[in-house]
């Protein structure tokens, strides 16, 4: 169904049988009934502090199927991105790795849902991390005149994107990953405001649960020591980041 959505998205928006479109038009239809028959049989569940919809408050049904059809497209790209930036600094960072590993294989509770992740401090640590330095906590600003900084001329109308994750005056070492700084630049890789991001909770659980049983069942290892090129401090493109996953006995885990 997912592939059919993805496909529609780039056909031609010709509704006829047999056409990408059609057959995406036929998936979104199908995915919209399961939501639909999920929230009608729990409706309960919306509520659950560990649901991913229970910060909503929404008003209607209707309103938590068209939120859990948006989470199911638009946050693949930017959890991937999170997920695979925080990955290479894993492998680039051997210690954080190790330390990272023996805290969720040694904590004796296996998480199923979010709030039995505040029993692995270290896991929130790197998460949050990696939230800073490959989330999407950018501020957008366009100059409503023609500035001058450093040297350098900006005309009017200049779109400005400022990654707060990356500001040298007040996060020392901004470009180091180091789970254990100390946590008081209070940024916000979500957003703070009534329009933050619907989908923050669903992406910190995905984001956990991905890391969690990676580091569970596998020994991850480089193949080939990662570099990265760097724009204006933010990573935007991982060269040689092979690693292996080797498989480790978790008594059927």
């Amino acid at each position: 169904l997912y592939k059919d959505m993805r496909l529609a998205f780039m056909a031609i928006p010709w509704n006829l049988p047999g056409t990408a479109f059609r057959k995406g038009l036929n998936a979104a239809k199908e995915i919209n009934d399961i939501v639909k028959h999920i929230l009608e049989s729990e409706p309960s569940s919306t509520s659950d502090p560990d649901c991913c919809l229970s910060s909503l408050n929404l008003s209607y049904p209707e309103d938590y199927q068209r939120v859990v059809f948006g989470l199911m497209f638009a946050s693949h790209d930017t959890t991937t991105n999170t997920l695979t930036g925080i990955l290479w600094s894993l492998l680039h960072n051997e210690d954080v790795l190790r330390k990272l590993q023996d805290e969720i294989r040694t904590v004796n509770i296996k998480p199923t849902v979010l709030s039995d992740f505040s029993h692995f401090p270290y896991l929130n640590k790197v998460i949050r991390e990696g939230l800073r330095l490959y989330g999407v906590d950018q501020v957008v600003r366009k100059s409503s005149k023609d500035l001058e900084y450093n040297g350098m001329y900006f005309p009017k109308n200049t779109t400005f994107v400022i990654a707060l994750g990356y500001d040298h005056r007040t996060i020392p070492n901004a470009l180091d990953f180091n789970p254990d700084r100390e946590d008081k630049y209070k940024l916000e890789p979500f957003g703070t405001s009534p329009r933050n991001c619907l989908g923050k909770i669903f992406a910190q659980l995905v984001i956990k649960m991905i890391l969690y049983h990676m580091l569970y069942h596998f020994d991850v290892k480089p193949l080939i020591q990662p570099d990265a090129s760097m724009s204006q401090g933010r990573i935007t493109r991982l060269h040689n980041a092979s690693f292996q996953l080797q498989p480790r006995n978790t008594n059927g885990y």
